[in-house]
């Protein structure tokens, strides 16, 4: 299972690998972009909300249907406008403060909710 982390600590992404899942980290959006549309989609994309461009790499997620579908997107801050509008909006926002175990376990939730088996639906 690819990972893509935009905007994020090392630290955090030794924190999310383990055996199935690969974690990758992109340092600009235009590096994010390319990432996102490599084959197998990435099933969980986490931006930092100071991640220059945060705003236009989750736009191009949402506005790509299929990737909207298979991703389950997390922004990590909480103090911006765009991570409030977000989470207003149903899209995680996590607190940076302790985010890798529960990264974890929303992604663990996310990879066995219901009707996962027989294909990708919206968190």
């Amino acid at each position: 299972m690819r990972c893509l982390l935009a905007g994020l600590s090392d630290q955090l992404a030794s924190e999310l690998r383990c055996g199935r899942r690969q974690v990758e980290q992109a340092v600009s959006p235009a590096e994010t972009m390319r990432m996102l549309h490599r084959s197998p989609a990435p099933r969980l994309l986490v931006v930092s909300e100071l991640f220059p461009g945060a705003g236009d790499v989750l736009a191009a997620v949402e506005a790509d249907g299929r990737l909207a579908n298979l991703t389950l997107v997390v922004v990590v801050g909480g103090r911006t406008a765009l991570a409030v509008a977000l989470g207003r909006r149903g899209v995680p926002v996590l607190s940076p403060s302790g985010v890798g175990p529960r990264l974890v376990n929303l992604l663990r939730r996310w990879e066995t909710r219901p009707g996962r088996a027989r294909g990708p639906a919206t968190p």
